[in-house]
């Protein structure tokens, strides 16, 4: 972001730089998303972009398959369009195929792909307008990993749900889940961040977790075996604030 202005560069195959223009061609250098000013913070999913504006609305462009642009239809965009119905946003969080927004009421809306209960309402079907994440409320932060979601709660608590086929939600089991279920062994989480089957969090006392799959040391523990409750990549005191990964990859970053 340059004073509140997006710039964009890279593929954009689905439109996902939203220049305005029909031409899928790669962008080399960066160049203006069109029609968007005031934005406070923008997310990249797999095919598609998100942009929240200082006024709380959302704005999304790029492919809209599985409904991930939340416009009410499937349609690709080369422009961002508001995410109509949907007001006083506070944060957001991309997944590869969903989004997380975060209200100031403390509530979650959920949309896009939910092949995998990543929407968090119940269902297994695709939603293309906002849905509220099931069983939710007084949440003060939410994280969408690859095809997951993850909300600490005003208490401190955290729950998760979604895709769990590699333990990615660390909750005993290799079970999706369509609804969050608490999580309790997870503690002072100020960031989740996770890619296609690994999940990794940085905690208020600089160090650094991971759960899900490893068969590549994607959890960065030193091993390659895969762990459904959390294991460290990064001891206490480390001054680790925040996590990324790689949405559709196999790797993790701490900073």
């Amino acid at each position: 972001m340059k004073g509140g202005r997006v710039l964009a560069w890279g593929d954009n195959a689905k439109k996902q730089l939203g220049t305005g223009l029909d031409a899928t061609t790669p962008y080399r250098t960066p160049v203006d998303v069109q029609s968007l000013d005031k934005v406070k913070d923008v997310g990249a999913g797999c095919d598609f972009s998100v942009a929240l504006r200082q006024d709380g609305t959302v704005w999304t462009w790029g492919s809209g398959a599985n409904g991930r642009l939340g416009t009410g239809n499937a349609t690709d965009r080369a422009t961002a369009q508001q995410v109509p119905d949907l007001a006083d946003v506070e944060s957001i969080s991309v997944g590869c195929d969903h989004v997380l927004a975060l209200t100031a009421d403390g509530t979650v809306k959920a949309w896009g792909k939910n092949a995998e209960g990543q929407l968090g309402n119940d269902s297994t079907a695709d939603s293309n307008k906002p849905v509220d994440v099931a069983y939710l409320d007084a949440v003060a932060k939410v994280f969408a990993t690859s095809a997951s979601g993850f909300a600490v709660l005003d208490d401190g608590s955290v729950v998760g749900w979604g895709k769990n086929t590699e333990g990615q939600l660390s909750d005993g089991t290799k079970a999706n889940r369509t609804t969050p279920v608490p999580l309790d062994h997870l503690k002072g989480v100020q960031d989740v961040n996770g890619g296609v089957d690994f999940t990794l969090a940085a905690l208020d006392d600089g160090s650094v977790i991971g759960w899900g799959a490893n068969a590549l040391g994607q959890l960065g523990d030193g091993t390659t075996t895969a762990a459904t409750s959390p294991t460290t990549a990064l001891p206490p005191g480390s001054q680790i604030t925040r996590v990324s990964a790689t949405l559709t990859g196999k790797s993790g970053f701490a900073y």
